[in-house]
């Protein structure tokens, strides 16, 4: 039997923390639940999922839609968007069942791209390199939220959508728009109609989706976002802080999320800084609820209560009072 290979490239860098990477998890639950309740999906569909952080990782080779089981997701630093590519490129080079004289090959693939940000590799060449090799493929990229740089999803594929919402219930509808797409593929070449190309995929997601005809310029070089990971003084667990930039050019905490681990230097790589006073708020830990943080001069940021004089770091275990003044805080690479 031919197979309709499907490849799901995944953000899943630190800014896709909290909300957005639950809402991705639960929506591929959506969506291969749609797919196994359709007999042509199910007969010739064949998903792969593939993510991106600081590195690239094939998280479920092509599978069967029958047998295919949903990993389980995690974020980490970066957005190494030129790995994923080249592992995209690997996978479909050594997946993929070609034409011979003896026998049909698969069908066009399917490739959905969905990020929330900007590569921190280089992603030209990977980009060019997967044209090349795998021209008749059929390519979707999907920006997620405020913060997605559409100059380098329009360079990939003129199929480029922007969903502004990342809200559980707008990612919900847009696993329901990709397994209708799938759908829509395999039900055509089951009713023997030949492939579909290239679609719309507004057609199914209505206003949760819309086609970036064109690129406008950013009208400020400073990130969209900075995170700044910060350890609960209480209980020495990992959290981030997540501060987007205001009109006012600062950057204004609007949350805090709970991270399973504390990642490591060489997870988070080279990491820039920013300064303090550009900084406005705290979120309070979501650990112990302390309403502010403390910079140590060990490097790491420790939640604090204001009405207590001293602060322990819950790295270095420094135990003092806390000073105050301006200083540049190491953000996240995610």
């Amino acid at each position: 039997m031919r197979r309709l290979p499907v490849y799901l490239l995944v953000d899943t860098s630190e800014s896709m923390v909290g909300t957005a990477i639950e809402s991705v998890q639960s929506g591929l639950g959506v969506m291969m639940t749609a797919l196994r309740k359709n007999p042509y999906a199910v007969e010739m569909g064949a998903v792969s999922i593939i993510t991106f952080d600081r590195v690239a990782k094939k998280v479920a080779p092509l599978t069967e839609v029958y047998s295919f089981q949903i990993p389980t997701l995690e974020v980490a630093p970066g957005t190494a968007l030129g790995a994923g590519l080249r592992m995209l490129d690997q996978a479909m080079s050594t997946e993929l069942v070609k034409n011979t004289p003896e026998q049909k090959g698969d069908y066009k693939p399917l490739v959905f791209i969905l990020t929330d940000g900007q590569p921190t590799d280089e992603w030209k060449s990977a980009a060019d390199q997967l044209k090349r090799n795998h021209k008749s493929t059929i390519l979707y990229a999907i920006g997620c939220g405020d913060d997605v740089d559409f100059s380098v999803l329009r360079d990939l594929t003129t199929e480029c959508y922007s969903m502004s919402q990342m809200d559980t219930e707008t990612f919900s509808k847009l696993f329901t728009c990709i397994s209708s797409s799938i759908q829509s593929a395999s039900g055509s070449l089951g009713a023997g109609k030949g492939e579909d190309g290239v679609q719309n995929l507004t057609e199914w997601s209505g206003p949760s989706l819309e086609k970036v005809e064109k690129v406008e310029k950013r009208g400020s070089s400073k990130k969209r976002q900075v995170l700044i990971s910060v350890l609960c003084q209480q209980h020495r667990k990992p959290y981030l802080l997540r501060y987007r930039l205001n009109d006012n050019a600062e950057y204004e905490c609007v949350a805090a999320h709970k991270l399973n681990r504390l990642f490591s230097k060489e997870e988070a790589g080279s990491l820039e800084s920013v300064p303090s006073t550009e900084l406005q708020g705290c979120a309070p830990c979501p650990y112990c609820g302390n309403i502010s943080c403390v910079y140590c001069a060990c490097g790491i940021m420790g939640c604090w209560n204001p009405q207590n004089s001293l602060f322990k770091c819950p790295s270095c275990g420094y135990n003092g009072k806390v000073g105050f003044g301006s200083f540049d805080i190491n953000q996240s690479a995610g």
